[in-house]
């Protein structure tokens, strides 16, 4: 379950999970299902904390003019943030940081989806419209990742799942305890060797 409440994954995402599940399993290695290890309010925690640290570079009017509509709108929202607010969510992503590595301790990876949806089109994340829409959206694709990018914990995504149609690669992400990046990269090793995808392309890059 993603931690950014409301998303949608898509089922060919789930496939690729569950897939990379039973092949972890059938190479010896014990899979359990765990509840999510963030709370929903880290949502607002981040906001908040990447709205004000987009402003740590200051701008002229002449150089914000020249920024995406994504990057001037979080500069906008980081302006009616507090400074109250701002120690309150850098405090609350700490405090989740900590409760996510506690909760996950006993286990050597955590196995999640590497993105919520399959690759997009280049509209879908078209910046001429709504900058918050396009935003929502972002953060939509990447819901599983971002929580990791908070807590800085090392993380692999490997391509194990292929769709059937346009044999598009699908990935799960390993994400190890903190500074063990020894385990991730021994177990992608072995998921590599046990189904190897260096010679397998898409439909699309064949043609």
């Amino acid at each position: 379950t993603p931690a950014a409440p409301g998303v949608e994954v898509d089922p060919a995402c789930l496939a690729a999970w569950e897939h990379a599940a039973h092949l972890l399993e059938s190479l010896g290695h014990r899979v359990e299902d765990i509840p999510n290890p963030f709370g929903p309010e880290i949502t607002e925690h981040f906001i908040d904390a990447w709205g004000v640290q987009s402003l740590s570079r200051p701008l002229d009017d002449e150089r914000e003019a020249l920024l995406r509509p994504v990057t001037k709108a979080w500069r906008a929202y980081g302006r009616g943030v507090s400074g109250e607010r701002f120690a309150a969510a850098v405090t609350g992503m700490h405090r989740a940081t900590r409760r996510a590595v506690a909760a996950t301790r006993d286990y050597d990876v955590v196995l999640t989806p590497t993105l919520a949806t399959l690759p997009q089109t280049v509209e879908h994340f078209d910046e001429s419209g709504d900058p918050l829409e396009n935003l929502g959206r972002q953060s939509a694709f990447s819901a599983f990742t971002s929580p990791y990018n908070m807590t800085g914990q090392p993380a692999v995504s490997i391509p194990l799942y292929w769709t059937p149609d346009a044999g598009l690669p699908v990935g799960v992400s390993l994400v190890g305890r903190p500074a063990d990046e020894s385990t991730l990269v021994s177990l992608s090793a072995q998921l590599e060797e046990a189904a190897p995808w260096r010679e397998r392309y898409t439909t699309l890059w064949r043609r």
